[in-house]
């Protein structure tokens, strides 16, 4: 059971006894329908939270594998421009691209 699932199940329960009990009973100036209105709403508003949270959760993943590339990509493009270029000593004149910066 999601932790969600917990408060609506309570709502539900709050919602027979207020109607076989108490049907009458208002607080403040809600009464059973409002309670049923909140009911039935409250799942909607759990998944349309649980989409934005997927969908941060999948930006930020998305953030980590990019700067993970980078970081690789560091490392390896100079040392691939090197193999590229040691042939051309005057390029390589400098010690190599990897020394160059």
């Amino acid at each position: 059971m999601e932790y969600w699932e917990v408060t609506l199940d309570r709502a539900q329960k709050t919602l027979a006894v207020w109607l076989a009990l108490v049907a009458s009973l208002k607080i403040g100036a809600s009464g059973a329908t409002a309670l049923e209105t909140l009911i039935d709403g409250f799942e909607p508003l759990v998944q349309a939270r649980t989409a934005a949270q997927n969908a941060v959760d999948e930006a930020f993943r998305d953030v980590q594998a990019s700067l993970l590339i980078m970081k690789i990509l560091g490392t390896k493009v100079p040392k691939i421009i090197d193999g590229h270029l040691a042939e051309n000593e005057r390029l390589m004149k400098g010690g190599g691209v990897c020394r160059m910066r």
